[in-house]
């Protein structure tokens, strides 16, 4: 426990057995060399931090979540990577661990975070990337129940696959074009943007569903048949200013969910494109919504 920062220069990890860590204030993982991080035993223990801070202080140095052990990684304040050396890369995915960010993450010029193929991966806060960060096949849940959050997703760094799952909570996407090559699920919340978002799989609901109001271009540009779409038995209307459907390889279809009264209404232009592909197809004639 501590109630002041605490920086640790070399490896974070457990021997033989491990114990708890809970952090009150800020943690700060500052190395110039490759270092490990993370519980490394097989246990479930997990390790709390109000503030954690991964920092590459000289050289190009990675930080490598252990392995060993089902403990998750919880912070209840912000992530943020930082470097005053060249470069920092914290890889997560290696050894896929869980990560639980109840507020804000940040990721600085020259850092690069990857993520977890596969574990789960929670952000209850805003996305601020002036870095690099590598999806790796994953899902990133954004799960705040309060409005205000913001996604900044960077240059050169899309999102796989993204689900909004916060009861009351509210995203803009913002200064940099968002581009997700996996699905878009809106089960809650309300998902705005000033800027263009681009969609490479299915855009639906899942159980429940959220709210999308888009104030620039949406795109679903698909390489094979996908689903658009309120697929919840909900009146929930999805607006956009600009929607485009886009074959961007062979000849997909896109098929409009069926379950649901809610309305697609745009508010521009409504464009089918194919700018790699040979042909497209949006039905709505069999769920005809």
């Amino acid at each position: 426990n501590s109630s002041v920062n605490i920086t640790v220069n070399g490896n974070v990890q457990c021997s033989v057995t491990c114990g708890t860590i809970n952090v009150g204030n800020t943690f700060i993982h500052s190395v110039a060399a490759n270092r490990s991080f993370g519980t490394n035993v097989a246990v479930g223990t997990n390790w709390t931090f109000n503030n954690l801070t991964f920092d590459g202080s000289a050289n190009s140095p990675v930080v490598t979540f252990n392995g060993t052990g089902t403990g998750q990684t919880i912070v209840a304040g912000n992530l943020a990577l930082t470097k005053s050396g060249t470069a920092l890369t914290v890889n997560d995915t290696t050894n896929n661990r869980i990560i639980d960010v109840d507020n804000d993450i940040s990721l600085a010029s020259g850092t690069t975070l990857q993520a977890p193929p596969s574990a789960s991966f929670t952000v209850g806060g805003s996305w601020a990337n002036a870095g690099t960060f590598t999806h790796s096949s994953g899902t990133v849940i954004f799960n705040a129940t309060s409005t205000g959050k913001t996604i900044n997703a960077g240059t050169a760094s899309p999102f796989n696959n993204v689900s909004f799952n916060g009861s009351g909570g509210g995203w803009t996407v913002q200064a940099n074009a968002a581009t997700m090559n996996g699905d878009l699920l809106m089960i809650a919340g309300t998902l705005g943007s000033s800027v263009n978002i681009s969609v490479g799989g299915n855009v639906q609901c899942l159980v429940t569903c959220g709210t999308i109001n888009v104030g620039n271009t949406f795109t679903q540009s698909v390489s094979s048949s996908k689903s658009f779409g309120t697929n919840v038995a909900v009146g929930t209307n999805w607006t956009f200013n600009n929607l485009t459907f886009d074959a961007s390889a062979n000849s997909p279809t896109i098929t409009f969910n069926g379950t649901g009264t809610g309305q697609t209404v745009v508010t521009g232009d409504l464009a089918f494109t194919k700018t790699g592909g040979t042909s497209l197809v949006v039905d709505d004639g069999t769920n005809n919504r």
